[in-house]
């Protein structure tokens, strides 16, 4: 059968889920779905194929020796939201305009724009009167079809763990998903959204009963006795923000949902769903409806209010940041499947793959292709199927599982190791967390306890772990110790004692001492430049991280310009500035976010204060994020209602310096000499005292990492290189200018990441 087949076939099975029901599946007509899905895997020649007592269904299809098996989970259930009974599907070539779904009902552009992207394309409708099931039966299809075609490869592709859940649609679908016997090395789901969108970041979620215990009394005798608990509730649900809604928010916003409200005079009950993908904003919104249960037992005495939140998912992306390379991995499967730029967009709600990826199973979003779920207007592009099937076969493709996954870090190890070559090591301690996530993936920040990774040049790498510490998914031995064990001890019987041993500047002197103690005639050599020089030069998969966080950044810059008015102050504007970082889905600030006035741009690591900003006065604003672990660092210079001729002339200098810099860097230069032409262009016109620090600094997982533009360093650029250019004029006692912007050293010049133009302007 084609995806389209099997589409419309999957859809004939009514397999609504119910909320209402404490069974497992929720619903019984599921387990007809699991059971026919079974039947057809095995006469495909899955043999493992089953359906378990709960109703989930597994399978798989084997791959090539020594390639990772990928998970695949889709949903059968469909939501209660729409009937799902008597689907009555067809498939109409759209033209454009209205699509009549029957006598009175038709899908329309202007109340679904999107439609108009499908102009030219089959889609796949209702009769207008139930929901399609392309939500999520489309991922069921694409799935299906793409075993099949893999069972005609004999087997040249990475191995392919099938999943098919109940209950998803009512949160219960990774309930009792087998993710030990499921048996895969990571996961994707398939489930809704547009074919191109591809989604890795989910809401942190939480429900809240919120119950009011109100004093009924006959109301003509009630005066200052009664206490009514509606009118109660009333008041607590207007103390929440009420601008932080659903119909009010959307992208990294989160908000606060009053789902239900019952009640009585004696007693009320209001239930909200509370969701935000921050997780320190998630617990603040927690904190805000305590706060509000405590305001209210104040005016009407304690008790008045009680709050009984449960938790009930967080965000993928806190595991899944991580873990970037399988992200990485299902965006070069799309774009191998012919979508020439997929995008990804935060989830507001939740997947089984958010439940599965906290419990172990790595599980990011693939699209299937449907749009308007959960409703009768419910479609999918017969096109958008196809292009799923594609993306699912790219996946597994053994081209891509070598090139994405298997050899990235092998790659950094192996440059690590040339590089030791040159110095004449075989044998490197790395202790630095961030170096150890960048040579094999596994991050975790140890305190006081030791990590380490031993790089050998014959290969026989070793990671040395704490038994507290998270298991990694390292492709090297793992060496295991615990807080009572002689950890110094294990890595002495693993290091030759009678050659050198490389050390990077991270590792700690409690360890280092008594290792040089433990093995005296081993020579330990500062080594930090082999692993800290092949970090310097970031491959294609940083770059484009490099450059989703310089994005946000223009983003955050173009929207805090806006605020800067007469009388707001410098920490306003700076605590601003962080707090569209949180929106936009970012760790935190790559450095503390400098914000200026007038003579305190002066300084160029002025800390925001409360100074106020005034008619006249410069402003300086250097700012960066961190987001998926990478940097950005951009600053600009602006002019509040009015730029003296003096200031605008100085700012005119730093801008030309900095274009001019820009505009040398390409492979083979020397960085001390784009220090130079930077420094030489403003002492020409009389203000080279005041330019007074380095032309830049190198950027990557930290907003400054071993390398700069300086005088002092005659090391040549190279590609891949990511360095700030920054030059500055700062007259004490009166103003400060400076610009700045992140590049990219290409083969052949360089890329400007920041794209806020750098003239200066008045604002305010």
């Amino acid at each position: 059968m084609t995806v389209t087949e099997r589409l419309l076939h999957y859809v004939s099975f009514d397999t609504q889920s119910d909320e209402s029901s404490e069974t497992c599946p929720s619903t019984a007509k599921q387990k007809l779905l699991g059971e026919a899905l079974v039947e057809e895997m095995r006469a495909m020649g899955i043999a493992d194929a089953r359906i378990d007592k709960d109703g989930y269904v597994y399978g798989s299809v084997p791959g090539a020796p020594g390639a990772p098996a990928i998970g695949l989970i889709a949903h059968m259930d469909t939501s209660p939201d729409c009937s799902g009974r008597d689907i009555k599907p067809r498939i109409v070539e759209y033209t454009g305009g209205d699509i009549a779904l029957n006598d009175t009902t038709a899908l329309s552009p202007e109340d679904f724009p999107i439609l108009n992207r499908s102009v030219g394309k089959h889609l796949i409708v209702t009769d207008g009167t139930t929901l399609l099931g392309a939500d999520d039966k489309a991922g069921v299809a694409e799935i299906m079809t793409a075993a099949q075609q893999l069972l005609a490869m004999d087997g040249r592709h990475a191995t392919l763990k099938i999943g098919f859940t109940p209950d998803e649609e009512i949160g219960r679908g990774a309930d009792r998903f087998d993710v030990k016997g499921f048996g895969a090395d990571f996961a994707y789901t398939l489930d809704g959204g547009d074919i191109t969108d591809y989604e890795y970041e989910t809401f942190n979620a939480a429900k809240s009963k919120v119950t009011i215990h109100g004093f009924s009394i006959h109301p003509g005798t009630s005066k200052d006795r009664m206490k009514n608990a509606l009118l109660i509730a009333m008041e607590y649900n207007a103390l929440l923000p009420a601008l932080e809604t659903p119909g009010h928010t959307e992208g990294y916003e989160g908000f606060f949902h009053l789902q239900e409200m019952h009640g009585k005079v004696e007693e009320a009950t209001m239930e909200y769903i509370i969701r935000d993908h921050s997780m320190e904003r998630f617990r603040q919104r927690i904190a805000v409806m305590d706060a509000a249960a405590e305001q209210i037992d104040r005016r009407y005495g304690k008790g008045t209010v009680t709050v009984d939140t449960q938790d009930q998912y967080y965000n993928m992306y806190e595991v899944l940041k991580d873990h970037m390379e399988i992200v990485e991995l299902a965006e070069a499967a799309m774009k191998g499947a012919g979508i020439a730029n997929p995008t990804h967009s935060p989830i507001r709600g939740g997947t089984d793959g958010c439940m599965l990826t906290y419990q172990g199973l790595l599980c990011p979003n693939l699209p299937v292709g449907g749009h308007n779920a959960h409703g009768r207007f419910e479609y999918a592009p017969v096109e958008s199927l196809k292009t799923g099937v594609r993306t699912v076969k790219q996946l597994l493709s053994p081209t891509l599982i070598e090139a994405v996954i298997l050899n990235m870090y092998q790659e950094r190890i192996k440059k690590v190791l040339a590089a030791m070559e040159e110095m004449g090591l075989e044998q490197m301690l790395v202790s630095n967390p961030n170096s150890i996530w960048y040579l094999t993936g596994y991050y975790v920040f140890p305190y006081e306890r030791m990590l380490a990774l031993y790089l050998r040049r014959d290969g026989n790498h070793a990671l040395f772990l704490n038994s507290l510490f998270p298991e990694p998914e390292a492709n090297c031995r793992k060496i295991w110790f615990s807080d009572t064990d002689d950890c110094v001890g294990k890595v002495a019987e693993e290091v030759d004692g009678s050659k050198p041993l490389g050390i990077d500047k991270e590792w700690p002197a409690v360890f280092l001492l008594p290792l040089m103690d433990r093995l005296p005639d081993c020579r330990c050599v500062l080594a930090s430049d082999c692993v800290d020089d092949v970090q310097a030069c970031k491959d294609s998969v940083e770059q484009d991280l490099m450059r989703e966080a310089s994005r946000i950044n223009d983003l955050v810059m173009e929207r805090a310009v806006k605020r800067l008015k007469e009388g707001v102050t410098e920490k306003e504007i700076a605590e601003y500035i962080v707090s569209q970082y949180a929106a936009e889905g970012c760790e935190n600030e790559s450095f503390q976010t400098i914000v200026s006035f007038g003579p305190n741009a002066a300084d160029p690591h002025h800390e925001p204060d409360n100074t106020v900003l005034k008619a006249g006065d410069c402003i300086v604003i250097d700012m960066g994020c961190r987001k998926n672990r990478y940097c950005s660092d951009m600053t600009r210079t602006y002019f509040c209602k009015e730029a003296a001729p003096e200031f605008a002339a100085i700012h005119n200098l730093v801008r030309t310096a900095n274009e001019l810099a820009e505009s040398m860097v390409r492979p083979g230069v020397p960085l001390c000499d784009l220090d130079k032409a930077a420094r030489d262009h403003i002492a020409a016109a009389g203000y080279g005292e005041y330019f007074t620090h380095r032309l830049g600094h190198f950027i990557g997982q930290n907003d400054h990492e071993k390398g700069d533009v300086s005088s002092a360093n005659h090391n040549l650029a190279k590609p891949g290189m990511i360095f700030s250019i920054e030059p500055g004029v700062y007259l004490p006692g009166k103003f400060g200018v400076r610009v700045e912007d992140l590049v990219l050293v290409t083969e052949d010049g360089c890329e400007v990441l920041n794209r806020v133009d750098k003239h200066w302007k008045t604002v305010g």
